[in-house]
């Protein structure tokens, strides 16, 4: 086998839909003056569950080349012969959010941990991952600002 692929773990999409079911009926209800407060902050949350939703319907795709991931909106991937540092980050207390940022030189892949990797292919993903981690000598170092980088540099198409 070549590659390795998984979609990420179904609790994106469930806040997602939750959210969504939660903040929009609110909407709707006849408000009075005043009220642009609460429909600013209502829509907020709109927004965070629709972010949630594109965001949690991704895939990660592993090959003894390259990590590659794909989303609605693109493929963003780093060559595993590029990787120079890999950062960790877990959050959340009822539900923990892992982030994993892979850096090169000018390049940076930030990716969900491998606990939020999820269907069919998830346990082979998380073994070929770690297997090609160790065989590279690559070292993972906790850094809570994983969280708040986004990918650089790594988009394929």
């Amino acid at each position: 086998m070549n590659s390795c692929r998984t979609r990420y773990a179904l609790k994106y999409r469930i806040l997602g839909w939750l959210g969504l079911v939660v903040f929009v009926p609110p909407l709707f209800i006849p408000w009075e003056k005043n009220a642009g407060l609460a429909i600013g902050i209502l829509s907020f949350f709109i927004l965070l569950s629709i972010y949630s939703l594109i965001e949690g319907n991704g895939t990660l795709e592993i090959t003894p080349q390259k990590i590659i991931e794909h989303r609605l909106y693109g493929r963003y991937g780093i060559g595993w012969d590029e990787i120079e540092k890999i950062r960790y980050s877990i959050d959340g207390d009822w539900v923990p959010f892992e982030s994993m940022v892979l850096e090169g030189q000018h390049r940076r892949l930030k990716i969900p941990g491998p606990r939020d990797w999820g269907g069919a292919g998830a346990a082979e993903s998380r073994r070929w991952f770690f297997d090609e981690v160790r065989r590279r000598g690559l070292e993972i170092e906790n850094a809570p600002r994983a969280a708040f980088e986004f990918s650089k540099n790594a988009r394929l198409s």
